[in-house]
């Protein structure tokens, strides 16, 4: 795909997902839905279909042939992060003290699936190979995850929550994995593939619906704009980030597939329950919205340019 249009399709696809958003927020405003509502709607998108979505595009697109290194992919992951948690543990230091914490797990806890998993098909198509790719790469995301974030706010001392590290994204990459793995995927009947298939289709359009709702109950409570703690966090995420990475894959040299799933994932905004694991451990859940949403506006700019910079050297 030439440069320009790559860039297109990614600002696109960014587009479509902050629009998704907006309708969220946008339904909530006008008590169209009730607040109560995507609450509750939180569990199925999570344990259900993102799930069914991640099972389905292991089990029939992954090719083992083709990526002969993907049993490396979730290593590769658990390198980024800590990468990316030195990284945010050092520019912190540019924010104020107050809120250091948020700027870290800002910083840290990035979009892995959503984001990057609309810019490959909008930009590759749904049969895109990188899709089954992402996944194998981010499966190790939600444990390390939900593992880290109450030591990130400083809340030590919390029991292990292994239905959040054992999940039901973990487990359905490892039965996608199994049955592709097995050759057990003709065999699997087509009722049953239909109902994952339409189960997997819902898993997007639902979490950022939610994720809008959940932003109009934030600022409708109008605490007030960090303008200068804003623009920090952007020029350090959405720029600086994905400079230092792509600085390091030079260095290391992956192959192509694995080095555009890795820097996608340091240009991508952060992660939407980022102001719930503040909330839950004393942090600005406040601040971590406007840094949520902010980052989001600002990457229908910034992620078309860096994937043209990714293009243009790599």
């Amino acid at each position: 795909m030439a440069a320009m249009e790559l860039a297109i399709s990614v600002a696109q696809s960014v587009v479509i997902l902050f629009g998704l958003g907006a309708v969220g927020f946008a339904v909530v405003a006008r008590k169209t839905v009730p607040e109560q509502t995507f609450a509750t709607l939180v569990p199925f998108a999570l344990d259900i279909a993102l799930p069914a979505l991640v099972l389905v595009e292991i089990a029939e697109k992954l090719d083992p042939q083709a990526n002969p290194n993907w049993h490396l992919f979730p290593f590769w992951m658990v390198g980024f992060y800590g990468v990316s948690f030195a990284f945010a543990w050092l520019t912190s230091h540019w924010a104020k003290p107050e809120n250091r914490r948020d700027f870290i797990g800002s910083l840290l806890y990035h979009n892995a699936i959503f984001f990057p998993l609309v810019i490959i098909k909008g930009s590759y198509g749904h049969a895109s190979n990188l899709v089954p790719l992402l996944f194998l790469l981010t499966m190790v995301s939600p444990p390390l995850v939900f593992s880290t974030y109450p030591l990130i706010w400083g809340k030590r001392g919390q029991p292990i929550a292994w239905s959040k590290i054992i999940n039901p994204v973990l487990i359905a990459a490892g039965i996608g994995l199994a049955l592709k793995l097995s050759g057990a995927v003709p065999h699997v009947p087509a009722p049953v593939k239909s109902i994952m298939v339409m189960l997997a289709g819902l898993a997007i359009p639902l979490l950022m619906l939610i994720m809008g709702g959940n932003v109009y109950v934030d600022f409708r409570k109008k605490l007030g704009f960090a303008y200068g703690e804003l623009g920090k966090y952007l020029l350090l995420k959405l720029l600086v980030f994905p400079m230092v990475v792509l600085g390091l894959l030079l260095l290391l040299r992956p192959d192509s597939d694995l080095a555009f799933l890795l820097f996608l994932q340091s240009a991508v905004p952060a992660l939407s329950a980022v102001p719930i694991f503040a909330e839950r451990c004393g942090g600005n859940r406040h601040l971590c919205n406007q840094l949520l949403v902010g980052g989001f506006i600002a990457s229908v700019v910034t992620l078309p340019i860096m994937l043209r910079v990714f293009d243009s050297v790599y």
